[in-house]
């Protein structure tokens, strides 16, 4: 669910944004913004995930 939201609200913030930095918006572009930028969240959530695991292991 969240990974879902987070992918609507960036795609509304380009369509947003781009045009003010006046960037052609495409929906194309856009979803591989959008699609690059979902893959990196879920990389980071796990990476911090492990991390904080991994010193909660060392503690116990």
């Amino acid at each position: 669910m969240n990974v879902s939201i987070g992918f609507c609200i960036t795609m509304i913030s380009l369509h947003l944004i781009f045009p003010l930095l006046g960037i052609e918006n495409h929906s194309g572009k856009n979803s591989i913004i959008t699609g690059y930028l979902t893959v990196l969240s879920i990389i980071r959530n796990y990476v911090i995930r492990r991390f904080f695991v991994r010193i909660r292991k060392r503690r116990e």
